[in-house]
């Protein structure tokens, strides 16, 4: 499904939707992974808009994917970026 997107600064409005996208990405690892739910999967997507620096990409108010930096002692850190799969393979990670 082509949709017409794009990236923007996270709001708080886009918690839910942020962490739908990361529940669903990372929920391709849990088979392989025995169950065991990554890191993202548990995180609080209100909180972390609050603290850092996060981008969604938003497709008429869907969130088809996210990033999260972290920035400390002069360096920048790609804490998480996501896509949800049903909307992988249309270069939104570039």
């Amino acid at each position: 499904m082509d949709l017409t997107w794009q990236m923007r600064e996270a709001t708080l409005k886009d918690a839910d939707g942020l962490q739908n996208c990361m529940e669903s990405a990372y929920s391709l690892y849990l088979e392989r992974m025995g169950g065991v739910r990554l890191p993202p999967m548990e995180v609080d997507y209100l909180d972390e808009i609050l603290k850092y620096p996060c981008w969604v990409v938003d497709a008429e108010g869907l969130i088809l994917g996210g990033l999260i930096m972290d920035f400390k002692n002069e360096k920048a850190t790609l804490a998480d970026i996501a896509v949800n799969p049903k909307f992988q393979g249309q270069g939104i990670d570039r």
